[in-house]
């Protein structure tokens, strides 16, 4: 109970697949702790990887937007073949394209994991209620308990009924 109250930071219960929990247990982690802490970093390095990626892919618009303005110009000021316009933009478009697919690939990502975190919030609220009602039906049993207790202390106080009075 010491070693909790000295911790920085939060403490997080959660429900997990016994086959993911057996798997997770296979790992050999330290603590539970470490191993929620490590996959949760996972996460976090995941999201901003995609954060950075989509950035880059529109840094990379931009710039392939301006090579084909340069490419433009050019082919307007000066007497460059043809040949080479048509293959710089060919391999611009051919960049631009995989860089579409790839943003593409991290936009459906990004869904699976807000509704992977949509699920969690709902369990979240499952087990709040749940938690609650618990509460509730507890409240209960022991107001009852108490009622019983005090009816038993009013009625007799020490008196024993007598031995003929069975019934």
């Amino acid at each position: 109970m010491l070693e909790e109250k000295k911790r920085s930071g939060k403490k997080v219960n959660a429900w997990i697949p016994d086959d993911l929990y057996s798997k997770v247990d296979d790992l050999k982690y330290r603590t539970w702790t470490e191993a929620i802490v490590n996959g949760l970093e996972l996460l976090v390095r995941s999201t901003e990887k995609v954060q950075i990626d989509i950035n880059e892919v529109q840094e990379s618009t931009e710039k392939s937007t301006l090579d084909d303005s340069k490419v433009q110009q050019s082919t307007s000021q000066s007497t460059v073949d043809d040949f080479e316009v048509q293959k710089v933009h060919t391999e611009n478009e051919g960049e631009l394209r995989e860089l579409r697919v790839k943003v593409i690939e991290q936009r459906e990502h990004i869904e699976t994991l807000k509704a992977e975190l949509e699920k969690a919030s709902q369990r979240e609220v499952t087990l709040q209620r749940t938690h609650d009602n618990l509460q509730h039906t507890h409240d209960n049993y022991m107001a009852q308990m108490q009622t019983l207790i005090k009816q038993n202390v009013i009625e007799a106080p020490g008196a024993k009924k007598s031995w003929w009075r069975f019934w």
